[in-house]
């Protein structure tokens, strides 16, 4: 989420939504399009046996996962335009083979049953070959996920991944932290409760702290609102100020990363009172909490944060920051878990990296 009013999408690895056990969704579409090809094959040679019934179950599927997929192309905030053509198109296939496969004898019920077994596993081989033959001839280099791995691209290659920061990034002593106190990398991120993609990029961090156990991850606020961001035009998103300052208070209670979690995963319920019933939840001191948020001077560590955050260039959440590929130099990440594993596993094996281009001036 920027300070402007377009968001930015480029600090989010969306590969949580490309794929499903580790078969990219392109290569299970053109499957199932393979399939619905030699169906409607069949169907053109005038075969019977209920094959539209089994289109129409088939382009039904595809049509319920497309909603999903249409939810989480909101979430992610992108439209994949040739995504949102395969949708049209299976809405176009599951009418036109309904409206077929009720004129058969028993009706769709009985069409989709006739389908199933006359033409089910024929189709589905059909399918599962492309599958196959897909996986077989796309082999991305894939980065390690565990520390101690390989790369699996040149240095130069990663040039793309990372960028100088944008100013200097220091500390005060009371971020949060997660990871070994003399951890070889750190990472810092900046972010906004109400912040859509820094909801997803909280589990990019943790699979990042999961596979690499020489890395350590310090968090900061920034919220897209005026209400404690100068640099923000406007309220912007009203409840992320009070947000994070509820989070501090949790933190004094040792309790900071177990409401901020509670908060990414409920970003549409932080008024007051559900912040509230948050923290009963975690079964934090409530009188000890209420006090410490209705303090004014709960928000002081909040406007420090987008302080630092100014100082560092931070124009948009989440921000993350990486030290200890180039020595104690920082560099901005552009990406999630995949692009910082493979910056880590370059710098722990020693490979070569390409100088940081300057930030980018947004």
């Amino acid at each position: 989420c920027n300070i402007s009013d377009t968001l930015s999408c480029d600090a989010v690895n969306t590969s949580r939504w490309s794929e499903i056990g580790g078969t990219p969704i392109a290569l299970l579409g053109a499957g199932y399009f393979a399939a619905m090809a030699f169906l409607a094959f069949q169907h053109a040679r005038g075969k019977g046996n209920g094959v539209t019934g089994l289109l129409a179950a088939l382009a039904g599927v595809a049509v319920g996962y497309d909603v999903f997929l249409a939810w989480a192309s909101s979430q992610v905030g992108a439209l994949c335009v040739m995504c949102a053509a395969t949708w049209a198109l299976n809405v176009i296939l599951l009418t036109g083979s309904m409206l077929e496969a009720r004129t058969e004898e028993g009706g769709i019920g009985a069409a989709v049953t006739r389908g199933i077994s006359a033409y089910g596993m024929n189709a589905a081989i059909v399918g599962l070959a492309m599958i196959l033959v897909g996986n077989v001839t796309f082999k991305p280099d894939a980065p390690s996920t565990r520390g101690g791995g390989t790369s699996g691209a040149a240095g130069d290659d990663l040039a793309g991944l990372y960028e100088q920061a944008g100013g200097r990034i220091e500390f005060d002593g009371t971020e949060p932290v997660r990871g070994p106190a003399d951890a070889r990398f750190t990472l810092v991120e900046w972010a906004d409760f109400q912040c859509p993609h820094c909801a997803l990029m909280v589990t990019e961090l943790e699979g990042v702290l999961a596979d690499n156990p020489d890395t350590k991850l310090l968090f900061k606020h920034y919220p897209i609102s005026g209400l404690c961001n100068a640099n923000v035009d406007g309220v912007r998103h009203e409840n992320a100020c009070s947000a994070a300052a509820a989070a501090d208070c949790a933190g004094k209670q040792n309790a900071f990363y177990e409401l901020s979690h509670k908060m990414f995963k409920n970003q549409e319920y932080l008024a007051p009172d559900d912040i509230r019933f948050l923290a009963k939840e975690l079964q934090l001191d409530m009188p000890s909490f209420e006090a410490c948020w209705a303090d004014p001077s709960s928000m002081d560590g909040v406007r420090s944060d987008v302080a630092g955050g100014t100082a560092a260039g931070v124009s948009g959440t989440p921000a993350v920051y990486l030290r200890g590929a180039f020595g104690d130099r920082w560099v901005r990440v552009k990406g999630g878990r995949a692009e910082i594993h493979q910056i880590l596993a370059a710098a722990r094996n020693g490979t070569p990296l390409a100088e940081p281009a300057p930030a980018a001036q947004e």
